[in-house]
């Protein structure tokens, strides 16, 4: 059997290579943004909701501000019935196109549909609503004993003056502690809430299926898992990380552009 010739061998190597660089290719190609985004409109025209939401999330990962993918994944959650959804993605792509007239039109549409509306995240409904969950136990224990203390002293003082008008004698003066209780309740009142101001527009929206992580790294060890929708709580930031909590108190870190802020 005759062994093959050097120029045979050559051809085989260039064969190989040739077959590689098209593999090479083919899997970059798949890779490419602008090809995830027609694919998934493609399956979008062919009502596979899964299918295109699946390509314009990989889409998004290769080009997170790319308005028109932003808004092809808010068209998928309307069909799919998350308005809450596609409100946060029209939003996220005005944030970083603000004209971009899809992203308007979007909004305006989900305006008049009327079955939705943007979560009141004013100062006073934010205050309002940190004022139960932000200050610790311990602004409010002070705050509870400085108002027993006030109260006490005020009505000891009231029954004092109206004991001084029935013996027709001078009103006694008002009481040191009493003023000492009622400023120091009115610095513990202050102290609570600016520690809900501190927290104030601190909510949001997770975008894609992401996985949190116990510090405000990559290698640090995986938490829980948020779907896209779930509703979060933005507790610190930390580089392009922030720290969240969701709707069961569980904390952990995710990268700040898996998530729309409010």
């Amino acid at each position: 059997m005759d062994r093959p010739s050097r120029k045979d061998h050559n051809y085989l190597m260039q064969f190989i290579m040739f077959s590689l660089m098209i593999l090479l290719s083919s899997s970059l190609y798949a890779q490419d943004p602008e090809t995830l985004l027609s694919q998934g409109i493609l399956q979008f025209s062919q009502k596979d909701w899964d299918g295109a939401e699946n390509n314009f999330q990989k889409a998004l990962e290769l080009a997170p501000s790319d308005p028109n993918i932003l808004s092809n994944l808010a068209l998928v959650q309307i069909e799919k019935g998350n308005d809450m959804l596609a409100y946060a993605f029209w939003r996220k792509a005005l944030y970083y196109h603000p004209f971009f007239t899809s992203a308007q039109q979007g909004l305006e549409y989900l305006k008049k549909k009327g079955k939705i509306q943007a979560p009141d995240y004013s100062t006073f409904a934010t205050v309002f609503h940190n004022l139960y969950r932000s200050p610790s136990l311990y602004s409010y224990l002070v705050l509870w004993i400085f108002l027993f203390l006030c109260l006490k002293s005020a009505h000891s003082y009231l029954l004092s003056k109206k004991l001084a008008n029935e013996e027709e004698s001078p009103a006694p003066a008002l009481p040191l502690r009493l003023i000492f209780y009622g400023v120091f309740l009115i610095v513990s009142v202050c102290f609570t809430v600016s520690q809900a101001l501190d927290k104030n527009a601190t909510r949001g929206l997770s975008l894609e299926p992401s996985i949190t992580k116990l510090g405000p790294s990559a290698e640090s060890p995986n938490l829980f898992t948020l779907n896209p929708g779930d509703s979060i709580e933005i507790l610190s930031e930390k580089d392009s990380w922030v720290q969240v909590e969701n709707q069961q108190e569980q904390r952990a870190w995710i990268e700040k552009d898996k998530i729309f802020v409010f």
